[in-house]
């Protein structure tokens, strides 16, 4: 999908100038629409470039990924609560 993807914005770019240099479209109101956008993108990347690390904090330690053999099915545990629940039914 990223390869796709990669391939059509290039592409949409391409056709975007290409239209621009034949004059298909108006000039200032094109280059104000790229002022609109580039500022938006800069106000985004500011954002989550000074505000980011204080938001989101992407430790190994604090991703708290599970343990491996923490839990087992033979465990005694296991089996004493599958005792209770036989002794239900």
């Amino acid at each position: 999908m990223l390869s796709v993807t990669s391939f059509l914005v290039p592409a949409l770019a391409v056709l975007a100038l290409n239209e621009l240099l034949n004059s298909k479209i108006d000039k200032p109101r094109a280059i104000r629409s790229l002022a609109i956008g580039g500022g938006i993108s800069l106000a985004i990347a500011l954002f989550f470039a000074l505000l980011g690390p204080s938001m989101f904090t992407l430790t190994m330690m604090q991703m708290r990924l599970p343990q491996p053999n923490v839990w087992r099915p033979t465990d005694t545990r296991h089996a004493q609560c599958r005792a209770q629940w036989a002794g239900r039914y």
